[in-house]
């Protein structure tokens, strides 16, 4: 099992807490219920209202024996993206009309973390 814990803050910004939207965002396991579908990111503050800037994403990703819950590995990492006047006010992160299914953004935090794609190699397979 995996669980990804990731924050979104806009950069220069020192976040006390983290909640629903930016420019202090808690966006674990890549779902933000302030968006449909909830596999797509909203960039939005509370206002509703785009912040131009600089974000980091960062997160941490745990992976779990699926039987034991014990862990197996986790990895941390860190992206920036920028926000600009006239952006969508969701990130667009699939690849087709097909749907999230094929979510583009998550695919790039997961695969370009070394460990991650290591630990999903070697983990035990289901009996």
């Amino acid at each position: 099992m995996i669980k990804i814990y990731a924050t979104v803050r806009k950069a220069g910004v020192s976040c006390s807490s983290y909640g629903a939207y930016l420019p202090c965002k808690r966006w674990n396991d890549f779902r933000d219920n302030t968006v449909d579908p909830s596999k797509m990111m909203g960039l939005t503050t509370s206002a509703g209202a785009l912040d131009p800037g600089t974000y980091v994403i960062e997160y941490k990703v745990v992976l779990n024996h699926y039987k034991k819950k014990s862990e197996l590995s986790r990895t941390t990492g860190r992206h920036t993206f920028s926000i600009e006047r006239g952006c969508e006010t969701i990130l667009p992160s699939t690849s087709s009309e097909g749907g999230v299914e094929n979510s583009e953004l998550s695919k790039y935090i997961l695969l370009s973390a070394d460990d991650f794609v290591r630990a999903v190699r070697q983990a035990p397979r289901r009996e």
